[in-house]
């Protein structure tokens, strides 16, 4: 699941929340699905600065102490957006980025800008290579190149994600790169609703950072700020939120296995009043796709049979959902946040998490046991932010509340009842039109996820060493050894 890049998350905090994640280990590919902004941090999602400024800054290391400049500096950028009163925006960004070495200046000579062409028009307004001397040489249109968003074609996924590669002329170290880029959406991810956030690595360089939204007085906005300087004005009908930041030196990089989210200079706004109306409208729009209708009530009543007690009904249904519907994400327009009606999961057999949840809701329905789709973070975000976004919100499960339990049908391999571990703990949103609420799932408790190796050896006469290895689990660690079995065929 995802929100894309209007109304969602800003190129630098998308492009950190990237590189972050590819310090976490790798999550199974049926356990992706909500991801992409706001339902999913993508990889095939390339931020405008952040990808180059992470690229720079984690491959080629600054140099602290000594007087020795950082890889990359960010010298100036400023982002203006304006919010109308139906959710939609337009965002002006302008970014001077400078090259200190070599090794640097080949990464940003080439910027990839990353946009989703569903949602939004990106406009490259100005780019020029800006010398170490003063001089600028222009980047001309034949330079601008439009492609697919890397790494697409290996992902499983369909998207209209797109990039936008600006070649910059005669750049080499001691260069800046200039751009100036306008991205106007095309229609709201939710209507007159809106949620940004923007966070800025301790690792990079920031010598002046300028951020504006202006919006309507009839689209308020909630506030949150962590180490970022932050004003508020009233111009006529609007109200013009101020944000600066400045952090020219930076600092090494930290050992942490959370997310910048809960730790990094931030800062996020949003028009939901709190996380249970977020839980509200996200079911307006899903529920109408767990309909009911008769080849999913026919379906329901081949999987279970002659099965009376309703915690095998639902398992069975469970079962049947993880083994069939293969993860498979089309994410076209608003498809990064809405998913696709049950019926039409059932006749692809794939579908993202957010598919995953309506088809099990529709068949669990078929059999009078009702659900409820559970939003959360399936990374290394431990907390929400406190105005209520999708930014940390990644992915969506199931909780079956007459069992008191939560399944995740789209990681495959999950027993019924079992979810990967980096779920446990989670602050969640349920996801009901009535009963929607802020909540948590209970932590792993002590003693239920073991791992228990045994192994017979035999000695021959000839000196060969031969043996028999059997491992067994339980809890989580029986995805993990379901997820090896599965590999080895």
């Amino acid at each position: 699941m995802a929100t894309e890049r209007t109304g969602a998350c800003s190129p630098w905090l998308q492009a950190t929340l990237e590189g972050q994640a590819a310090k976490v280990q790798e999550l199974p590919k049926g356990s992706r699905g909500l991801r992409g902004g706001s339902l999913k941090t993508r990889k095939t999602k390339r931020a405008v600065f952040g990808a180059v400024l992470l690229a720079g800054a984690s491959t080629v290391a600054p140099a602290f102490g000594a007087e020795a400049p950082p890889s990359v500096q960010i010298r100036n950028l400023t982002v203006d957006i304006h919010v109308a009163a139906n959710g939609g925006s337009v965002e002006t960004i302008h970014s001077e980025i400078r090259a200190n070495n070599a090794a640097t200046a080949m990464r940003l000579g080439q910027t990839a800008i990353g946009y989703d062409s569903s949602l939004v028009d990106l406009k490259i307004v100005e780019a020029h290579t800006l010398k170490q001397g003063g001089a600028k040489i222009p980047v001309s249109a034949s330079a601008i190149y439009d492609q697919a968003a890397p790494d697409a074609a290996q992902a499983p996924m369909f998207t209209e994600q797109r990039a936008k590669t600006i070649v910059f002329p005669q750049f080499a170290s001691g260069d800046t790169a200039v751009y100036t880029i306008r991205l106007t959406s095309k229609q709201p991810l939710i209507a007159r609703q809106y949620w940004y956030g923007d966070l800025f690595s301790r690792i990079a360089a920031f010598d002046n950072v300028r951020e504006t939204i202006t919006a309507p007085k009839s689209l308020p906005l909630a506030v949150e700020n962590h180490g970022v300087a932050f004003s508020k004005s009233a111009r006529g009908n609007d109200i013009v939120y101020s944000w600066r930041y400045a952090a020219p030196k930076p600092v090494e990089a930290a050992q942490t296995l959370v997310s910048p989210l809960d730790s990094e200079p931030r800062f996020f706004v949003s028009t939901f009043k709190n996380y249970a109306e977020l839980g509200r409208i996200y079911a307006r729009l899903s529920d109408p796709m767990s309909a009911v209708t008769p080849k999913i009530r026919v379906l329901a009543n081949q999987i279970t049979g002659n099965v009376t007690d309703r915690r095998i009904q639902a398992q069975r249904i469970y079962e049947w959902v993880s083994q069939h519907i293969r993860y498979v994400a089309v994410e076209l327009g608003k498809g990064s946040l809405e998913p696709h009606a049950a019926e039409t999961v059932l006749s692809n057999g794939y579908g993202d998490c957010k598919d995953h949840v309506v088809l099990l809701s529709a068949l669990l329905k078929a059999k009078n046991i009702a659900s409820y789709g559970v939003l959360i973070n399936a990374t290394n975000s431990y907390t929400l932010t406190s105005v209520p976004t999708f930014i940390q919100l990644d992915h969506i499960i199931i909780w079956i509340p007459e069992f008191k339990t939560y399944a995740d049908s789209s990681a495959i391999v999950a027993p019924f009842g079992i979810l990967p571990f980096q779920e446990y703990g989670k602050p969640v949103v349920y996801v009901d039109q009535v009963h929607a609420a802020q909540g948590r799932i209970p932590v792993l408790q002590p003693g239920l996820a073991s791992v228990t190796t045994r192994t017979a050896s035999h000695l021959g006469k000839d000196g060969v060493l031969s043996g028999v290895t059997t491992t067994s689990t339980s809890g989580p660690y029986t995805i993990l050894l379901r997820s090896v079995g599965l590999a080895a065929q």
